[in-house]
């Protein structure tokens, strides 16, 4: 079985130039339910279709309220309303997100990009999952948020072991970490964060019970858990750039490996979620004989 870096040293062409489908918003968001709140007011000072980029140039130029706003409608917030309040769409995450106040969202971006760009990462993750938590955003989202600030940070073109990119932890991305830790046989760790029960997640062991392939962590270890992730994929990344003589973003590679395709055209839709996926099965199957 190919590791992930041989799966992905030959294709750091393709990462290079991956580029992530953007997110065509106004039918979802400008709802007459929503109308009137600020965020819904600013919203309509986005592109008509979201792409990573804006949300990036949007942090560059240090315009945080508009790239906290973009940052949501790329990630697709939901609207749906929270559970036991069907149909009312006023409990949704999105609109207790856009509710708020833009002085509190710009207080609060300003914090965490303080904390990035002084590597107090773990501060950072802290901010949003603590200290300044911010209604409707669980980890998935707020990480969206730090990896955007630090793909935008002073020091995001200087890729070195040191200078760590932050990174998305959501779903998808977490078993990205699970076969990095599978590969170097890290079970004390996988444990750790992720607890035993998440074999019966891909060998459910009777008939009626769900195979979701998907893997979730526990709480109290999750900000730790989230920078190992950080930690070895930009390892990845800079060994990759080392070795094929091509520089390869964090951002990207891990845009590449679980992100879809805009280059529907030519039906490049990403299959690579199945590839991760086996190889966490082989290991897992591997293991337990």
């Amino acid at each position: 079985m190919e590791t992930i870096y041989q799966f992905c040293s030959q294709k750091s062409e393709v990462i290079r130039g991956f580029d992530q489908l953007g997110f065509k918003w106004k039918k979802r968001y400008l709802i007459e339910v929503f109308e009137g709140i600020e965020g819904v007011k600013e919203l309509r000072n986005l592109p008509d279709e979201v792409k990573r980029s804006d949300v990036i140039e949007f942090f560059k130029n240090k315009n945080y309220y508009h790239g906290f706003l973009s940052a949501l409608i790329w990630g697709g917030i939901s609207t749906r309303p929270s559970k036991g309040h069907k149909g009312d769409k006023l409990t949704s995450n999105a609109y207790k997100v856009l509710s708020l106040p833009k002085g509190v969202i710009l207080d609060i971006m300003e914090k965490v990009a303080h904390e990035i760009n002084n590597k107090e990462y773990s501060k950072a993750y802290k901010l949003l999952a603590l200290d300044n938590k911010i209604p409707g955003l669980n980890v998935s989202f707020f990480t969206k948020i730090l990896f955007f600030i630090s793909e935008s940070s002073d020091s995001s073109s200087r890729l070195t072991e040191e200078n760590m990119r932050l990174l998305i932890y959501d779903k998808w991305t977490k078993l990205i970490h699970l076969l990095l830790l599978l590969e170097s046989n890290e079970t004390e760790r996988i444990e750790k964060y992720f607890g035993e029960n998440y074999l019966k997640r891909f060998f459910p062991k009777t008939i009626n019970a769900k195979e979701t392939n998907l893997v979730y962590c526990k709480s109290r270890f999750e900000c730790e858990s989230y920078l190992d992730y950080c930690a070895r994929l930009n390892k990845l990344a800079w060994e990759l750039t080392e070795n094929v003589n091509l520089k390869v973003d964090p951002g990207q590679l891990e845009s590449f490996l679980f992100g879809v395709s805009s280059n529907t055209k030519k039906n490049l839709v990403s299959k690579n979620r199945q590839v991760i996926r086996e190889k966490i099965k082989y290991y897992i199957s591997r293991g337990e004989k």
